[in-house]
């Protein structure tokens, strides 16, 4: 097992501080895995900074909520299938840019953000970070039972932009500021659960009517198509006639509801054999050759497979099966 290194600075009981200490930088790495473990959730981290890789995270706790301030080195910051089945981890990141630039991707859809702007991350499914400069990011953590009673079709918000010249985005982005300003003097005035209500009523004007005004019936019905495609994607040339059926609509129905959630058959189908095709190929599969890997997840060959997840994860199937055995745990 990896030894614990981190250092913890409690002030006063809401208030935490992660730091890479400066006098073992050979150990920052591992450090920082520690402490977004302590922070978010378990993920792999990769950075060609090595010994030169600094970060801080500083947390303001909420009750059930975390306002973290982060500022971190160049890297790459990943929640992989395995992770989500280890751990219990159930949160909603709302995550705001305030330096830098980073690259995200989650439910087979990736976007480039900057500062001001702001974008949604679901804890339970795969995603990842890229940082390729110095980067500063304030994020909110929710649970997403909280995001779920406005929102109830919350994969279909993670993932996307909030661009930050949109009203309802600086609206949002100055409540969470303030929140983090006024921390338990504001607080003591209302429940922290009301703080998070209005901060997801913020999130829901600021994504826009087209995506959150979704019905409940709609939302249910997106997850049965979704549920359906989970369970065949091993079946290359599986279309989206075949899933209608299986779900009991017409297909013009199922494309109508994707595009409603700005998204499409071909991308989800995409996406999801994208996700699975990360778990096979870390220590769950790891028995398994590319080319099977490959058509277990639905894909013609071995090199259309390829295509795809470097487009996808920008990297080859290869290589991030590298890191992905590489971050294993010793005692795994």
């Amino acid at each position: 097992m990896r030894k614990e290194v981190w250092r913890e600075q409690s002030m006063k009981d809401h208030r935490s501080i992660w730091e890479t200490p400066g006098e073992e930088r050979h150990a920052n790495l591992n450090f920082w895995q520690d402490a977004v473990l302590a922070t978010f959730c378990r993920v792999n981290i990769h950075s060609r900074a090595q010994d030169d890789f600094l970060g801080r995270i500083e947390r303001h706790s909420f009750d059930e909520f975390d306002l973290l301030d982060i500022k971190v080195s160049p890297h790459t910051f990943e929640r992989t299938p395995e992770y989500i089945v280890d751990d219990s981890c159930n949160d909603i990141l709302i995550n705001t840019i305030k330096s830098g630039y980073l690259k995200f991707y989650q439910f087979g859809r990736e976007d480039i953000v900057g500062p001001g702007d702001m974008f949604l991350s679901d804890s339970a499914s795969p995603f990842s970070y890229l940082f390729n400069d110095p980067i500063a990011v304030q994020t909110f953590r929710i649970p997403r039972r909280f995001l779920t009673s406005q929102i109830p079709n919350v994969e279909d918000v993670s993932a996307r932009k909030i661009d930050a010249e949109g009203h309802w985005s600086k609206a949002l982005a100055a409540y969470i500021g303030a929140l983090q300003a006024s921390g338990r003097d504001h607080l003591s005035l209302q429940p922290a659960s009301q703080f998070a209500e209005q901060i997801v009523s913020l999130v829901r004007l600021a994504i826009g009517p087209s995506i959150s005004d979704i019905s409940h019936h709609q939302a249910k019905t997106l997850t049965r198509i979704r549920q359906a495609m989970r369970e065949r994607l091993n079946e290359e040339g599986l279309s989206p006639r075949e899933i209608a059926n299986d779900v009991g609509i017409s297909r013009s129905y199922l494309n109508l509801l994707l595009a409603k959630a700005d998204t499409s058959f071909r991308r989800e189908l995409d996406g999801m054999r994208i996700d699975l095709a990360m778990r096979m190929l870390g220590p769950y599969g790891r028995r398994l050759s590319i080319k099977e890997v490959a058509l277990q997840c639905g894909f013609a060959n071995g090199a259309h497979f390829s295509r795809k997840f470097r487009a996808a994860r920008g990297m080859p199937p290869s290589e991030y099966r590298h890191f992905a055995l590489a971050a294993e745990p010793e005692d795994a």
